[in-house]
């Protein structure tokens, strides 16, 4: 057994003075909101932390009202899931008295709002630690950006407005917080110890020996302090404290660049010591190797369960140990300072309770077991048993059982169970159905938590963009479209289409399921649309339509060829889109001859299509169409016929339309295509009454508003950019210009982050057409920005604009003129 000794906790920080001395000045100062701590692992970013929260005493201190603590390492234990923020914001809202928010189904975005709102009203301590695990590589323009929209968000409100403080932890700089840091969000980068506080918590360790021993050690590893913390336990625990004893272990053979790999080396000599230890070595390297099948903290209760299975070469050794031998265990790892006891931080854990170990111990020891394959199978089959049968239900009512769940399907593909995780947790608990992708009514697809899904289906793959080879070729391309799918909702646009562009090749060549593969098409279409890539967006609306005839399905044949027409209308093709959306009309009343009308998001298309057209015909005074072009009355000739017909009367009769398509929404209960009915339907009764000169506009007005929310609390961007842009053009005919320029600066954001580059142009040409009589004008310049319109119009083919366009260089001309003149 470790021979015990009187060694002195760990509860003193060395070197640390000035970064303390900072973060208290930064404390003290009403001004700084946000502080980041930045340095590479090992080097005691969460050890300065606690150090600083328990010389405050902040659990008890008066002046603040809450403390919550979170962190995000998933790292070491061959488990690598994409991060999710929502177990984090549950746990936030929790903890701040807002459980109804926090256990709801609401959009994490809208979540994030009202965590943002109560850390206004209370003087809260947020402490993130590794947020790292949330931000891009180092490696391209994306490096050091935030991925996750609703955490980005979180923190640029935090750093606007925050009543309390928020301390984060990370390896790499914030790349969103760059812009505060002057003023709201300053930056501590946490350097290696020096040579003399080095020395000096080693021989706090009771290490003794000549100095120049002292010195060539810390030199040896770069003064890298966990590797420095668990070395000078060692050498008290192995060779007495003598410090020329430290060439037992060769840190030359460590990669210079990888300073984690020096603490690698002394976590070695341990596990070299330990197995000469024949009563309790065993043990010890036992439970490390279990803690390396973890991502997270472990509870005792999991660890305990754990331990009681028959797995032979990892458990059996403690089949010997006395009644509180694991205690023993347990405190003598923690006095060599390779694992350490925290309280719950997870919502998902009910003990409070809980192991965890630096996460570069933990990968060594991941690393280790993963050789001994079987073991590593058999274990991961337990853990994810353990997880299975958390939940009260077998589907699971709460976001923490979901969670549980998404635990138990990471576990199973680790043991190399793909099938079993996929068919039996995934869809039959998770997501309720068979496996066969999007089969579930598109408003069902709604209400998951989509960073949650994704953590839970990053499992199933190696590289982000390949699905593990053990699963069958259709189920691979089924991954691909879920996960695809979910990127798209999160707005991960670049990454959602390389996922899905490879599942539509499969589907369409190797597996031929049209109707996937249409589906497939039909979001890779959506994608190019946001994207600005209009040639692109044609070509897949088009094989979208080849493969839905293929399938049979007459609901893939009616949308796809509404898809068709809304790409055509943004490009500009105002007769081709009209010709498409009557064929898809005829189509669904051919299968449903009592609803004559085009209903759900192909009504919807279809509406945006026939109100752009009433404007382009009967022009509004507020709509800057003042300079007829030979081309805008091309338009207008070839397009009346089709007008007269559908549309007699005008702005009439689509707000007729738009009423139908929102009350067989409604009936139906599809909250999206709800909310799409309240955006057409508030947005045609607005034209409808401002064409008559009417000016009671409160219904329209209060439909656009639910559209807004409905769309918010959906968590899918690129209709709430829509949205918002829609209303901010109204709200600037009403002259709310607060609300306007509001409205297009939270549209800006979504769509700066996502890379929506057609969405760009819309929100250029509303600042101008609303503000560009104002000075100061609210942004850099209006003429600036109706270039930089123009630019994406002519070089996307955004050509549905061109005419609005024409109308206002006309005006910025003008104003041009008369402020020369």
């Amino acid at each position: 057994m470790i021979q015990r000794s009187n060694f002195k906790g760990p509860n003193k920080l060395f070197g640390r003075e000035e970064e303390l001395h900072k973060l208290n000045a930064f404390w003290k100062d009403p001004r700084i909101r946000i502080v980041t701590i930045v340095a590479m692992g090992g080097a005691g970013k969460t050890a300065l932390v606690d150090q600083w929260m328990m010389d405050h005493d902040v659990e008890n201190a008066q002046e603040i009202d809450k403390v919550v603590k979170w962190s995000f390492f998933s790292k070491g234990s061959g488990v690598k899931p994409e991060v999710s923020i929502e177990p984090f914001i549950t746990h936030a809202l929790n903890e701040l008295n807002d459980p109804e928010m926090a256990n709801s189904s609401t959009a994490a975005r809208e979540k994030v709002a009202r965590l943002a709102q109560l850390m206004t009203q209370q003087r809260v301590l947020l402490v993130l630690d590794g947020m790292e695990s949330l931000q891009h590589p180092p490696v391209n323009s994306s490096g050091g950006f935030i991925k996750d929209d609703a955490l980005r968000e979180l923190l640029e409100k935090l750093a606007q407005k925050n009543a309390g403080f928020c301390i984060i932890t990370t390896r790499e700089t914030v790349s969103d917080l760059i812009s505060y840091q002057h003023a709201f969000a300053p930056e501590i980068k946490l350097s290696h110890l020096s040579e003399p506080s080095a020395i000096e918590m080693l021989k706090y360790f009771g290490l003794k020996g000549p100095a120049k021993e002292f010195s060539r050690l810390v030199k040896s590893v770069k003064g890298h302090a966990l590797t420095l913390c668990i070395f000078g336990r060692y050498l008290m625990r192995v060779h007495n404290g003598d410090i020329r004893r430290r060439d037992r272990v060769k840190f030359i053979k460590a990669d210079k660049n990888d300073h984690g790999g020096y603490a690698a080396k002394v976590v070695a000599a341990y596990e070299d010591w330990f197995t000469q230890d024949k009563e309790h070595g065993a043990c010890y390297l036992a439970l490390l190797k279990i803690l390396g099948l973890f991502d997270r903290p472990v509870s005792i209760e999991c660890l305990l369960e754990i331990i009681s299975k028959k797995i032979d070469g990892l458990t059996n050794c403690f089949d010997r140990l006395c009644e509180d031998g694991l205690e023993i265990i347990i405190s003598d790892l923690r006095e060599c300072g390779l694992i350490y006891q925290v309280n719950s931080q997870y919502g998902y854990l009910q003990n409070a309770n809980q192991l965890d170990v630096h996460h570069i111990i933990r990968s060594y020891f991941s690393n280790k077991l993963q050789s001994e394959a079987a073991i590593w199978r058999q274990s991961h089959c337990f853990i994810s048993d353990y997880y299975q049968h958390l939940p009260k239900e077998y589907h699971p009512g709460t976001l923490i059982e979901n969670e549980q769940l998404s635990r138990a399907v990471i576990h199973s593909c680790q043991a190399g169970e793909y099938e079993h995780a996929l068919r039996e947790i995934y869809w039959k608990r998770i997501v309720r159905e068979e496996a066969a992708f999007n089969n579930r009514p598109y408003h069902e697809r709604q209400q998951d938590t989509p960073q949650s899904m994704l953590t839970t289906l990053s499992g199933f793959f190696g590289d982000w963009d390949k699905p593990v080879c053990q699963l069958e070729e259709e189920d691979q391309a089924l991954v691909l479209e879920e996960t695809g799918n979910y990127l798209f909702v999160l707005g991960r646009l670049v990454e959602a289409k390389k996922l899905l562009s490879k599942a539509f090749g499969m589907r369409s060549t190797n597996l031929q399921h049209w109707d996937c593969a249409a589906r497939d098409a039909r979001l890779l279409r959506e994608i190019h649309l946001l994207q600005g890539e209009i040639a692109e967006a044609e070509n897949y609306a088009k094989l979208s339509i080849s493969m839905a005839d293929q399938s049979g399905d007459y609901i893939l044949k009616m949308v796809n060829r509404a898809g068709l027409g809304q790409v055509l209308h943004y490009a500009g093709k105002w007769k081709q889109a009209l010709e498409i959306f009557s064929e898809s009309e005829a189509l669904q009343r051919d299968q449903r001859s009592e609803q004559s009308l085009l209903f759900g998001v192909a009504g919807f298309w279809f509406c945006e299509l026939l109100l752009d057209l009433c404007l382009l015909r009967y022009p509004l005074s507020s709509d800057f169409l003042v300079c007829p072009s030979e081309r805008l009355q091309r338009i207008i000739t070839e397009t009346t016929p089709y007008l007269d017909k559908i549309i007699p009367e005008g702005y009439e009769s689509v707000a007729k339309r738009a009423n139908y398509l929102y009350e067989s929404a409604k009936d139906n209960k599809w909250p999206m295509d709800t909310a799409h009915g309240h955006l057409i339907l508030g947005r045609a009764k607005y034209l409808n009454n401002f064409s008559q000169n009417s000016d009671n506009f409160s219904e329209a007005f209060e439909h656009l508003n639910v559209a807004v929310e409905l769309l918010r609390n959906t968590g899918q961007q690129h209709h709430l950019v829509r949205a918002l842009i829609v209303r901010a053009r109204i709200q600037g005919h009403l002259k709310k210009y607060q609300n306007a320029r509001d409205d297009l600066n939270t549209a800006w954001e979504i769509t700066d982050h996502a890379g929506m580059l057609r969405f760009q142009s819309d929100i250029y040409l509303n600042r101008f057409r609303i503000f560009h009589q104002f000075n100061p004008y609210p942004w850099d310049h209006p003429g600036k920005d109706l270039n930089a319109a123009r630019d994406i119009i002519q070089n996307c083919g955004y050509l549905r604009r061109e005419e609005e366009l024409k109308s206002m260089l006309f005006v910025s001309h003008e104003q041009e003129g008369a402020q020369r003149i």
